[in-house]
């Protein structure tokens, strides 16, 4: 009988009730009392009429199984209404949750761990009125993924050289931090540069090293000044093209940045942020690469005495188009992804200023974190050029992160948001973007702010920015995620979705390509799904109508067994139709 007390009898028991685990065909039921020849175990309370598989687990050992039969229905359904919410805090426990099954529901699985790189098992069993079969994993996330497999990323894709140079630059920009009061009055103040003067910058190159560039100033803007290397090929930029970077940057970026983030420091005095357009750049890239780096910023330049320029400088890919310097880059394709990253690294400029030197934090902060918050800087510029009918500068803006998304959405379950690969994979950015997207929909535009003008790291940041608890950030994040999904049914006034921002359209891809995110679709009668979480990712499952009076459904860990307490997990169930 469902919630009966049984007596298990053999050989080898653990003598702890907690570290023995009895599965009936996969729904762990609560030990009670333990011996090394017995346990006293409940028949979880919710087991439907049907035969059961008993085992019991001590570790990774199993035991034979023994044949039994459950002869009355347990605890009743549980019936939501479309669109209802059921959070299931330690979906590890023993126990289960019987779901009526003239229903569809989605199941979210997540990890609210932070422990980078982390990587936590779990399973999912489904039981209805019939003996239990392992059913076949849907081959949905893995044929998205696989669809966007090829795309390119303007921006920094390239592979691993990509992220180890990003990671080079925020390591070397954390050493040796003067106090301070070390600091004051170490910089000369310069004059605003005029055009024609030369200048020599020193720039970090692909060995690591610093190498030191010669560099004429071709056009002075209101913020922004434009140096040219004297390097670089001859086919290159015209003064038109120069002309439009800087306008791009004094009119589009510097105002929306520093209004959303803050302002930029001002340490040479010069009024001017500079541009250096340098072949150094193009070298960094390896031939043959996907993409390339297309720029970056050095935080020592702003550490008077750390080997920078002790002022505020980009440092951006100039056109090829012989190949002179590395792969041919064409200057209208600079010209389309330049300005993109100029939004990005200026956010990264304001945030290392607001951070690292005004609040003596340690650098930009969590790569995660520091990461969405450049790439909410390219969605901002976007949003306003696109306020002003200017629909294909706003597209350029939004390319890179449009097919970051649309990556990680393929594969959810695989990348974690707090990032475990390095200086963090495309997936990882696209992840860190769309949490963003989604605080910001929810709290407003100027928790951004608030975000980049702090000392506090990563979680922390966030928790106390929003004033809500790390797991149910993530619980609700994830669930606007599925509110997207073709087929789930969410009220209009859930709290867990995107309200302003029509993700659906702006991740659109091409045609032919449908929304990358797509539950994996459990079996109809008893099945297994295996999954392993990365700390601060979910799985999605879609649970369908079952026809019968109700479906089972028990989350646990490797083999069955209780699920790791360090992964945090929770389970979300929503009624989807």
């Amino acid at each position: 009988m469902p919630g009966e007390s049984v007596l298990l009898e053999g050989e080898g028991f653990p003598e702890d009730p907690r570290e023995a685990v009895v599965l009936f065909s996969g729904i762990r039921g609560r030990v009670t009392e333990a011996s090394a020849r017995s346990l006293r175990v409940e028949v979880p309370p919710c087991l439907p009429t049907r035969p059961v598989e008993v085992t019991v687990q001590r570790g990774t050992l199993v035991s034979g199984g023994q044949a039994a039969m459950v002869v009355a229905e347990g605890t009743p359904p549980r019936v939501l209404a479309p669109g209802e919410v059921l959070d299931i805090q330690d979906p590890g426990a023993p126990g289960c949750l019987l779901l009526d099954g003239g229903a569809s529901y989605a199941l979210l699985l997540g990890s609210a761990s932070t422990v980078v790189g982390a990587r936590y098992p779990v399973r999912v069993r489904t039981l209805a009125g019939a003996p239990a079969t392992v059913a076949a994993a849907s081959p949905g996330p893995a044929s998205a993924r696989a669809r966007w497999a090829e795309q390119r990323d303007p921006e920094r894709m390239g592979g691993r050289f990509a992220t180890d140079w990003e990671a080079q630059l925020r390591w070397r920009a954390i050493p040796h931090r003067p106090s301070a009061g070390e600091r004051a009055g170490v910089v000369a103040v310069q004059a605003p540069p005029e055009r024609g003067d030369r200048r020599t910058f020193r720039v970090l190159n692909r060995e690591g090293e610093t190498e030191e560039v010669t560099a004429v100033a071709r056009h002075i803007g209101e913020r922004a000044a434009i140096y040219l290397d004297e390097e670089a090929p001859e086919d290159g930029f015209q003064a038109g093209d120069l002309e439009r970077l800087a306008r791009t940057f004094d009119e589009d970026i510097h105002p929306v940045v520093t209004g959303s983030f803050g302002a930029e420091s001002d340490l040479d005095g010069n009024g001017r942020v500079i541009m250096l357009l340098t072949p150094v750049v193009n070298r960094l890239t390896p031939a043959g690469s996907d993409g390339f780096i297309g720029g970056f910023f050095f935080g020592l330049d702003l550490r008077p005495g750390d080997g920078g320029n002790d002022g505020e400088v980009f440092y951006a890919v100039v056109p090829d188009p012989q190949g002179i310097h590395g792969d041919p880059r064409t200057r209208e394709r600079l010209l389309r992804g330049i300005p993109a990253v100029l939004a990005h690294e200026f956010q990264h400029m304001v945030h290392f200023h607001q951070r690292a030197v005004l609040r003596d934090g340690v650098g930009t902060g969590a790569l995660w974190l520091s990461e969405g918050l450049a790439q909410m800087a390219e969605e901002l510029v976007a949003r306003s050029v696109e306020a002003r009918g200017r629909d294909s500068a706003a597209a350029a803006f939004r390319e890179g992160n449009r097919i970051r998304a649309r990556r990680y959405l393929a594969d959810p379950t695989g990348t974690s948001l707090v990032v475990g690969t390095g200086s963090g994979n495309l997936e990882e950015r696209g992840a860190s973007w769309l949490f963003l997207l989604y605080a910001t929909d929810r709290w407003g535009s100027e928790l951004l702010g608030a975000l980049t003008r702090t000392n506090r790291t990563a979680v922390e940041n966030v928790e106390e920015a929003t004033g809500s608890d790390w797991p149910s950030l993530l619980r609700g994040w994830w669930t606007a995620l599925l509110a997207e999904s073709p087929g789930a049914v969410v009220e209009e006034a859930f709290p867990d979705r995107y309200q302003d921002v029509d993700l659906e359209a702006l991740l659109a891809g091409g045609e032919g390509d449908p929304w990358p995110l797509l539950p994996q679709l459990l079996s109809e009668g008893d099945g297994l799904a295996v999954d392993t979480l990365f700390s601060a990712s979910p799985a999605f499952h879609e649970v369908p109508a079952s026809g019968a009076g109700s479906v089972l459904l028990r989350v646990g860990g490797a083999g069955d067994g209780p699920v790791a307490a360090a992964g945090r997990l929770s389970a979300r169930i929503v009624r989807i139709r």
